[in-house]
This record gives C-alpha cells, sequence and structure tokens, in this order.
C-alpha cells in the first residue's frame, strides 16, 4: 500500500480530469474549487503535494489539482522556494548534430515501399 491508497479522491478521476478545462471564475474552475475542498478533509495532502512538487522541479509540466493546490498555487510554492525566481527548467541536451544522426533513418524510409507500387504502376 502507498499514500495513494488512503486518499480522498480515490476513484475519481473523472472529477479530476475536469480540474484541466477551461471556464475559470475568479481564478479557478468549479472542478477545481471541489477538488481543493476534497483535498482539506485528506489525510495524505502533504506527500500528495510533496510528490507533485518534486516532479515539477525535475521539469515535468503540472497542471490539476493535487494535495490541496492548483497548477498556479504549485508554481507560486516553487518561486518562493527559489527567492522569488521562477524554477530553472530543466536543461535538455540534444546531439552536435541531429540531422547527421538521422540519416539512417531517412534513407530506409526512403527506400521503403509502402504497398502503394502495385497501383501507381499499372
Amino acid at each position: 500500500m502507498t499514500w495513494r491508497d488512503h486518499a480522498a479522491c480515490l476513484g475519481m478521476d473523472e472529477m479530476f480530469a475536469q480540474t484541466m478545462l477551461p471556464g475559470k471564475r475568479n481564478g479557478h474552475t468549479i472542478a477545481e474549487r471541489k477538488a481543493v475542498a476534497m483535498c482539506a478533509t485528506c489525510p495524505v495532502r502533504r506527500p500528495c503535494l510533496d510528490e507533485e512538487l518534486q516532479l515539477m522541479r525535475e521539469g515535468t509540466p503540472s497542471i490539476g489539482v493535487f494535495g490541496g493546490t492548483t497548477g498556479a498555487d504549485r508554481r507560486r510554492i516553487l518561486r518562493e522556494e527559489n527567492g522569488g525566481r521562477p524554477p530553472r527548467p530543466k536543461r535538455v541536451t540534444y546531439p552536435q548534430n541531429l540531422y547527421a544522426d538521422a540519416r539512417p533513418l531517412l534513407a530506409l524510409i526512403e527506400s521503403a515501399t509502402w504497398g502503394d507500387d502495385e497501383r501507381t504502376s499499372a
């Protein structure tokens, strides 16, 4: 068992999917307000929030309600942790010559027959 097995929202995926829909009023959607209210009674609110904040620190985008907070609330928490600055994005590195690395794949695609050859040659 994990902390998720004790969450007040267990099995409520549809409601939380609605927290990601447009239709904000006073900064939050109705579904967000309902989800935040449910989180207020949840025994595992803190581990839920901690896990989502850690994912955000690692560069994972975050939307929806976790640990009683919205995405905007969590971004504010991370800014405060970071001295008022937005969290640094995760650095992504690419190969030196991305096109050169793709050449074998491009050659394979160009040489492939797609089953249309019989129709086009007739």
